[in-house]
C-alpha cells in the first residue's frame, strides 16, 4: 500500500463554502443546509444516490433483525429445541442463523415458483441472510473489491432470479412489511418453494438435518446439524459416512466436489474470477484463468483408451470424478495442483478462488459469518437508538439522516479523488453505504459511473487525514482522538497563503444524535486466533497510540487549541478497533470444542475455547493474508510514516517552533525577492 505522503488528491473538492475561515478542527456548526446535488469526482449527481427516506426504511428493517436476535437469544420461545437452550445466547443465535442460511438456500432454489411481489417476500430470518449477502463484498488485496453477490448471481443460473427480486426487499423496507403478519399468499408461496414452515421458530422446532450429495456416489445424504460428539454439519469437526457407499464425507470433500463441478461445466466461470475493480463481468479474463487451470494434467479431460489408442473427452459426472480423484478429494491437494497452473503460484487470486470452495453451499461466501458480523453493526445502530420506532419522526431529527447522506457522498468523492487507496467509513457513512448497496445493480452502476471502480475499505488513519486534507473538516466528532498531522501536513498548513474553505454541509448539525454516528464502523475488524500474538500486539500498539493522542488533545485543550466540550467527549468513549468483533463461537455442545463448522478466511478450522474471532475482512480468501482493519499499516512505508507522525505528535511544541522558523525564513526570502 502506498504511504500516506505519496497520496495525491488531484480533483478539487465540491464547492460548498462555510461562513467560517481557517481549518478549525472543532467549531460550532452553522445552521445545517442539505445540498440537493453532490459532486463526486468530476461529475455531479442529478440528486442524492441514497435518500433519507431509504435510510429511515433501512433502519426499520434493522430493527426487525435486532428484535429477532433478541427473541432467539432470550430463549423464551417454547418452540426452541431443548438442546439449543443449553448454550450461551450468542451460541443460540449462531445456531439459529445457520438454519436461516439453509432456509435461504432452499428458497433461492425454489424461487421459480413465485414472482409476484407479495408471493416472493421471504420470512424475516431469510430476509436477514439475503440482506447480509447483498452487503458482503469479497475483499481482495490486489483489487479494490468484487461483489460476491453480483458475481454469484451472474455466474450461476440457479441464482439468476435472485437479482430480479431485489425490488421485493426494498419494497418491504419502504412499506414496513415485516411489522405486519404475513399474507396467506406469502405463506403458501413459501411452503410451495421450500416445503418448510414459514415462521422461523416453527421451522427451527422441526429442522434437524442438512441434505447434500455424497461426493463419491452422488446419493443424497442427511447429516444432523448438531451432534453430541461435535461432528454435525454445523460443527467444526463435521464428518459423516455415506450410507450408500460408506465413504467418509467432510466439508473439504464437499467443497472439492463443488470445484470439480464448476471446472467441468463448459461456460461456467470459477468463483472469484469474474469481477474486477473496473468490470462487473470480465468473462474473457475468467475464461483465461479457467483455461490455464485446465491445461494441468489433473484437470485434462482428454483420455486415451487402452484398446485402440483412441482418445475421448470426458464429460459430466465422469469428468467430475476424474478431477475429484486426481485431487484425492482434498482441498489442500487441489490448491497445490491449481497453483501450478497459475502465474506466480496463483497468489491472492488463487486464495480468493479457493475461499469460495470450502463446503457444498451454492454461495461463494460464508453467509453465517456474514450475518454474525452484520449483527455487530446493527447492535451499534441500536445503541445509538437509531433503530427505535419513531426515533427520526420529528422534523428536527431529519437533519441527522441528511448529514449521513451528505457525508456518504463526500466519502465517495474522497475515493474518486484518489486512484490508489480506499477508505474506512464511520457508522453514519456505513449506514448510507449499506443502504446504497441494497440497490445492487444500481449501486454497481453508480460507483462505476461516479467513482470509476467498485468501492472497498482500508486504513482508518489514512481516511481521517485524507478527509481533513480534502474537505478541511474533521472526519470524526464522536470523541475518538484524531490522528495528528504528518510533518509534511504541518509544514504545508503553516506556509500556505490561502485558507481552505470548510465544507459546511459536512460539519455536524447542532443535534446530539449526529455526533456518535461519526464513530468508526469497525464491524469488519475481527481477530484471528491463529495470529493471536500478532493481532494482540497490533491492538496494544493502537491502544498506546490512542493514549498518546489523548495526551496531545489534553495539551491542546490547555493551550486553547481544542474546545473543552470536544475534549470531554473523548473520556469514557470507546476507541475503535481495540475490541474485536465476534465472528465464530465456541465452546459447543457436548464434547465438541466449537459447534459452528465454518472455516475461517485463512482456511483454518476454528476450535479455540471461548469466543472465536477471525482477523479478516468479510470474505477474505484462504491465504490472502489476514489483517485487521488497520493491520496493513504494518507495511514498511506506512510504518515509517506512522513513526514520523508519532515523533511529531510527541513534541508538538518543538515541531511548531521549528516550522515557525521555516515559515519566517520563507517570508524573509519572499520579501527579499519582492524588494530586489
Amino acid at each position: 500500500m502506498a504511504s500516506e505522503d505519496s497520496i495525491s488528491y488531484p480533483l478539487p473538492p465540491p464547492s460548498y463554502p462555510a461562513n467560517k475561515d481557517g481549518a478549525q478542527l472543532y467549531s460550532s456548526p452553522p445552521a445545517y443546509t442539505f445540498p440537493q446535488l453532490f459532486k463526486i469526482g468530476r461529475k455531479q449527481t442529478s440528486g442524492p444516490l441514497v435518500t433519507t427516506a431509504a435510510l429511515h426504511s433501512h433502519l426499520g428493517l434493522l430493527r426487525q433483525f435486532w428484535n429477532l436476535c433478541q427473541a432467539v437469544e432470550s430463549g423464551q420461545d417454547a418452540r426452541i429445541p431443548v438442546f439449543a437452550l443449553a448454550p450461551e445466547p450468542e451460541l443460540r443465535w449462531a445456531w439459529f442463523v445457520t438454519l436461516a442460511v439453509d432456509r435461504f438456500e432452499r428458497w433461492v432454489k425454489g424461487m421459480r415458483y413465485n414472482y409476484a411481489v407479495d408471493s416472493s417476500l421471504p420470512p424475516i430470518d431469510v430476509a436477514m441472510v439475503w440482506h447480509a449477502y447483498l452487503l458482503n463484498p469479497g475483499y481482495v488485496a490486489e483489487m479494490s473489491a468484487e461483489l460476491w453477490y453480483s458475481e454469484d448471481t451472474s455466474r450461476l443460473s440457479v441464482l439468476g432470479s435472485l437479482m430480479t427480486q431485489n425490488g421485493t426487499l426494498l419494497k418491504a423496507m419502504e412499506n414496513d412489511t415485516y411489522n405486519a403478519p404475513p399474507s396467506q399468499s406469502r405463506v403458501d408461496a413459501w411452503m410451495k418453494a421450500t416445503s418448510s414452515p414459514f415462521d422461523p421458530f416453527d421451522s427451527a422446532a422441526v429442522t434437524r438435518n442438512r441434505t447434500f450429495a455424497c461426493p463419491r456416489c452422488r446419493r443424497d445424504v442427511e447429516a444432523p446439524f448438531i451432534t453430541a460428539s461435535g461432528r454435525g454439519y454445523a460443527q467444526q469437526n463435521f464428518c459423516t459416512n455415506c450410507p450408500s457407499c460408506s465413504s467418509t464425507i467432510t466439508k473439504g470433500g464437499l467443497g472439492m466436489l463443488k470445484f470439480a463441478q464448476d471446472i467441468a461445466s463448459p461456460g461456467r466461470e470459477l468463483a472469484g474470477t469474474l469481477y474486477t475493480p473496473t468490470d462487473s463481468k470480465d468473462r474473457p479474463r475468467a475464461a483465461r484463468i479457467k483455461n490455464a487451470i485446465l491445461q494441468g494434467t489433473a484437470f485434462n479431460g482428454r483420455r486415451t483408451c487402452n484398446t485402440d489408442l483412441d482418445s475421448k473427452t470426458l464429460e459430466g459426472r465422469e469428468y467430475e470424478n476424474l478431477i475429484f480423484n486426481n485431487c484425492e478429494g482434498s482441498l489442500v491437494k487441489l490448491r497445490e495442483l491449481v497453483g501450478k497452473q497459475m502465474k506466480g503460484g496463483g497468489g491472492r487470486l488463487l486464495s480468493r478462488i479457493m475461499g469460495a470452495y470450502t463446503n457444498d453451499s451454492i454461495f461463494s461466501i460464508d453467509l453465517v459469518g456474514a450475518v454474525l458480523r452484520q449483527g455487530s453493526f446493527i447492535k451499534k445502530m441500536q445503541h445509538l437508538r437509531w433503530t427505535e420506532q419513531g426515533f427520526f419522526d420529528g422534523p428536527d431529527d431529519e437533519v441527522v439522516l441528511q448529514h449521513c447522506v451528505a457525508r456518504y457522498h463526500a466519502f465517495l468523492d474522497l475515493i474518486a479523488s484518489s486512484p490508489g487507496p480506499f477508505f474506512v467509513p464511520t457508522l453514519d457513512i456505513d449506514l448510507a453505504w449499506h443502504t446504497h448497496q441494497l440497490l445492487a445493480r444500481r449501486y454497481l452502476n453508480d460507483t462505476m459511473s461516479y467513482v470509476g471502480r467498485f468501492v472497498d475499505h482500508t486504513s482508518f488513519d489514512l481516511t481521517c487525514r485524507a478527509w481533513q486534507s480534502r474537505f478541511n473538516v474533521a472526519y470524526m466528532h464522536c470523541g475518538c482522538p484524531l490522528p495528528g498531522d504528518t510533518l509534511g501536513q504541518k509544514l504545508a498548513a503553516k506556509v500556505k497563503r490561502r485558507s481552505q474553505q470548510q465544507q459546511s454541509f459536512l460539519l455536524p448539525p447542532d443535534h446530539p444524535d449526529s455526533i456518535g454516528a461519526t464513530h468508526p464502523s469497525d464491524h469488519n475488524s475481527v481477530f484471528a486466533f491463529h495470529h493471536s500474538a500478532k493481532s494482540d500486539a497490533a491492538r496494544r500498539k493502537r491502544a498506546a497510540k490512542a493514549e498518546r493522542r489523548r495526551a496531545r488533545d489534553t495539551a491542546n485543550m490547555e493551550k486553547g487549541k481544542l474546545a473543552r466540550e470536544a475534549h470531554a467527549r473523548g473520556w469514557g468513549h470507546q476507541q475503535a478497533f481495540l475490541e474485536p468483533v465476534p465472528y465464530y463461537y465456541g465452546p459447543g455442545f457436548g464434547g465438541c470444542l466449537a459447534w459452528y463448522g465454518g472455516v475461517d478466511a485463512g482456511g483454518v478450522p476454528l476450535g479455540r475455547e471461548g469466543v472465536q474471532l477471525v482477523e479478516a475482512f468479510v470474505g477474505a480468501a484462504p491465504g490472502a493474508g489476514l489483517w485487521d482493519v488497520e493491520e496493513e499499516e504494518a507495511s514498511a512505508g506506512v510504518e515509517a510514516e506512522e513513526a514520523a507522525a508519532g515523533a511529531v505528535e510527541a513534541d508538538v511544541a518543538g515541531v511548531d517552533a521549528w516550522v515557525d522558523d521555516i515559515q519566517h525564513l520563507v517570508s524573509v526570502c519572499f520579501l527579499l525577492g519582492f524588494l530586489y
